[in-house]
């Protein structure tokens, strides 16, 4: 993952993503990325900078990532072909993740 200026010239870049799908953006310049290579969603500062990951078994396939400013909310959207995982929509409240680097979850599946 990259930042490019309207030259084309390389301003940042964040390699340790496997296969970025979605990304999202919040109002702190704050980027959330589902990594589908690795089943994470990894928190980005505006310099691509890592922030925070966060993984958990049932977040296999996360395919979506939308941020709700009201309420500090990630919706993170997962899928799996395995029956064993768990598919559905996961919320994070992210008003604690500022202060205590780590995102919580309030409920999912």
């Amino acid at each position: 993952m990259s930042e490019i200026d309207g030259d084309g010239t390389v301003l940042s870049t964040f390699t340790d993503v496997k296969s970025p799908h979605h990304l999202c953006i919040d109002s702190d310049c704050r980027i959330f990325v589902a990594d589908l290579g690795s089943d994470h969603i990894l928190m980005l500062n505006s310099e691509l900078q890592l922030i925070e990951t966060y993984c958990e078994i049932q977040l296999a396939e996360a395919t979506r990532v939308c941020y709700n400013e009201l309420k500090s909310q990630l919706y993170v959207i997962h899928s799996s072909h395995e029956q064993s995982l768990m598919s559905g929509m996961t919320i994070f409240n992210l008003q604690q993740a500022v202060k205590k680097n780590n995102l919580t979850a309030l409920a999912g599946h």
